[in-house]
This record gives structure tokens, sequence and C-alpha cells, in this order.
């Protein structure tokens, strides 16, 4: 293939990408804003992707000469100006800009970048396209400029997904837009005149394909980190297992350590190890939601004649993890501060309503998921396993069960049992509130 032939597949490939690119973040814009979820940001990304996809649009064209010189030296600075303002735009970034007082440096840095690329380009006319000291200093000031905008924007989107906890993406934006600046330098060093080397050619192809993946693996995560607030898009009748598991001791627990630091990385290791135990069997795969100091697991159960084996599985699971939790603390390296005092954990089972919301996550509504959360509620003082007392268990579960009750919910009288831990006490008629807000008058009645 000749090398006119190459040119064209990458002016092509320069101008696809980056203008499709965009049209996909217009749309997810849209598409957001039927949701009432609303932010430039998302504006400001994509018209930066158009701006990338104009110079090789131009070229692609069948206008000549001076016309196609002056438009894509328009097009470079308005570029850079974009970018630079675009980065600024990011949520994240406008959070950290808030946060910290740093309101001025978007501004100035934004001001250098634009005198920068107007006087550059003002050069780069007035020498035309002859060699000369004029078109020399214009496309180094361009450079220079381009090298301020892209570094802001690379450190923009690495902070944005540093919060997002996507390490290999802040990787993959550092090299790309290093890449970018290295480019931009060796066009300013031959003149403005584009390579014609295949391999660079073909890293050109691919640097402008990261960054457009880039813009949308972006937007993707803040735009699914918004939707799982707003409203359900369906609900369907399943059969459910729920366990509510609550650390309990966890305010006390808070104020003595008095760590930020240490208290998400108590969490965030506690999570994996209590997925690691409910997840890992034959039983299925459940749905895990964060709620406040504990979790809600949810097991859909589609095999009724399952639901005995299931129901005696995760029994037994919620008996390893308040089993296994103080040995588990003291056990974990860089625990030296401990955690709170024990587990509690509900169980409970029947028919609930499973709601998607629109980012494609569950939640459940129903009565199981309302006594599972009461019963651990009632897993006191050192925390413990509630459940129904009607549940037949395996005769090695059975006698973990020791502590006999009832629960009443309103005007239900629901018979419970618990493990040693547990001290069932009267509680008052005192109107608490269910997990759904519902008004649930409850206490317990010893046997």
């Amino acid at each position: 293939m000749s090398n006119p032939q190459l040119q064209e597949l990458r002016m092509i490939l320069s101008f696809v990408q980056p203008f499709f690119g965009a049209l996909i973040l217009m749309c997810f814009y849209l598409w957001l804003r039927g949701r009432q979820v609303r932010d430039r940001s998302l504006v400001w990304l994509s018209l930066t992707l158009f701006s990338a996809a104009i110079p090789a649009a131009v070229q692609l064209a069948t206008w000549k000469g001076t016309y196609v010189s002056a438009i894509a030296a328009v097009c470079s600075p308005a570029s850079t100006i974009l970018i630079t303002i675009t980065a600024f735009q990011l949520l994240r970034v406008k959070e950290a800009i808030r946060l910290h007082n740093l309101q001025p440096w978007p501004k100035v840095i934004c001001w250098v970048v634009t005198i920068g690329s107007v006087s550059a380009l003002l050069l780069i006319l007035i020498a035309g396209s002859k060699a000369s000291m004029l078109r020399t200093v214009g496309l180094n000031i361009d450079a220079v400029v381009s090298l301020i905008a892209l570094s802001t924007m690379a450190l923009c989107l690495s902070y944005s997904f540093y919060k997002y906890g996507n390490q290999p993406l802040i990787v993959l934006t550092l090299a790309d837009f290093i890449y970018f600046a290295w480019y931009q330098f060796s066009v300013a060093a031959r003149g403005g005149a584009l390579v014609e080397n295949r391999f660079l050619m073909a890293l050109n192809i691919t640097s402008v394909s990261i960054m457009t993946m880039l813009f949308i693996a972006l937007t993707l995560a803040w735009g699914l980190s918004h939707t799982s607030r707003l409203r359900f898009r369906e609900s369907e009748p399943v059969r459910v297992i729920v366990m509510f598991l609550d650390l309990r001791g966890s305010t006390q627990w808070l104020k003595e350590v008095s760590d930020g630091k240490y208290v998400v990385d108590f969490m965030n290791a506690f999570t994996e190890w209590t997925l690691s135990i409910v997840s890992d069997r034959s039983h299925g795969r459940p749905n895990v939601k964060h709620v406040g100091d504990g979790l809600m697991i949810v097991w859909e159960v589609i095999d009724n004649s399952l639901i005995l084996t299931r129901t005696n599985a995760i029994v037994g699971l919620a008996c390893a993890i308040c089993g296994g939790y103080d040995s588990w603390v003291k056990s974990t390296p860089g625990f030296y501060k401990g955690g709170p005092a024990s587990v509690a954990i509900g169980i409970d089972l029947g028919p609930a309503d499973r709601l998607t919301s629109e980012n494609g996550s569950y939640d459940y509504l129903g009565l199981p998921v309302n006594y599972a959360a009461k019963m651990q509620s009632l897993a006191r003082p050192l925390g413990g396993v509630v459940i129904q007392e009607k549940w037949k268990l395996s005769d090695e579960l059975s006698y973990k069960f020791t502590k006999k009750g009832k629960m009443v919910i309103g005007d239900e009288c629901i018979p419970i049992r618990a493990t040693d831990g547990v001290r069932l006490l009267t509680s008052n008629r005192n109107g608490s509130s269910g997990r759904n807000g519902s008004p649930l008058s409850s206490r317990v009645e010893l046997n």
C-alpha cells in the first residue's frame, strides 16, 4: 500500500473514532437528562472529541492549499483550549477544587492556554506555509500550550479514575497523554509536517482510540454511579432467602479508632472476607448490598424443592461468619486496632419483589427483608444468628440454636430461635421503623 493510501486510511480512522465517540457521549448525556441527571462535563467531553475529529475531516475533504492549512491551524488551538476547559469540568475534579479552595487555578491555566494558543495561531497564519522564524516560534508555542493542556487533562482524568478506584485506567491515561505530548513536539520540530512512518501512524490511530475510550469509560463510571440512585424500571416476584448482617458495637469502635483510612481498610477487608464465605458455595452467588455498617445478602431460589437444603446451607454460613469473625480479626495483619465487637445476623425466606434499577442493580421489597432486618437487630448483646423457629434445620445446626422466643410485629406473633450469644430481651412497643420506613411495633417474649 502506498503512503498516500496509508495517509488517507489514517485520516479516515482519525475522524471516525473521535466523531462516533462524541456521538456516543451525546447519546448518553441525553439519556441521562431524561432521568433527571445533568452534568455539563459530558457535553464538554463530547465537544473535545468533535474538535479532535475536525482536522482529519478537513484533510479528507476536497479543499486544497491554504484552506486546509488555515483550518488545520485554527483547529489545533481550539482543540487545546477545549481540552483545558473540559479537564476542569469533570465532576470529581470540580469537587476537589471546591473542597480545597482551588478556584483561581483553573482560570489561570485556562487563560494561559488561551493566550498561548491564540498567539501561536497568529504567528503561524502570519508566517504562512513557508518555513520562517515566525512559523517555528508559533509551532513551538503551540506545542508548549498543548503540553500544558494535555498534562492538565491527563492529571484530571487520572484523578477521576483514582476516585473511582480504577488504577489500570490511570496508567493507560498517563501513557497515552505522554505519547500525545511527545508527538506534538516531534511535529513542531519538523516544521509542522506530519509523520510518514507506518509504525507512528499506527501509534497515532491507537492513541486516538485510547483517548476516545477513556472518555467513554469515565462517562460510564460517572453515569452508572448516579443512575443507581434513580427510579426503578421493573419489578418481578421472586422467592428469596435474605441475610441481614450487622457489625455490633461499630459506633463505639469508630470513636475509639478515629482513623478514616483504617476504617475503610477494615470494612473493605470484612466485606471481602464475608463474600468469600457466602459466595463460594454450590447454592448460587447472592446479590449483595451495603446497608450502613452491614450487608444485605439475598439468594433467589428458583427451585422450591431445594429450599430446605439452601436454608440449612445459608444458616450454616451465618454460623460460620459469627463463629469465625473474632479469629479472623485477630489473625489479619494490619488490624492492630481491632474491629467491632461481633457480628449479628438475621435470616428469613419467602416471596418478595425484585426491583431492577436503571443501572441493572437489584433491590428487594417484602416481608423476608423486613423480618430478617428485625431479627438481626434482636441479636444482642454479643451478636449471633436469629431465625424463625418453624424452619427445619439439620441435626448439625439445631443444637446451636438454644434460645427461643417470640417476635411480635404489629398483630403478628412470630416464634424465633437464636444461637447462644443472643439474649432475647423484651423490647418496648415504641413504633420503631422497619427497613422500608413502615412502622413496626415489635417486642420479643421469652419462652
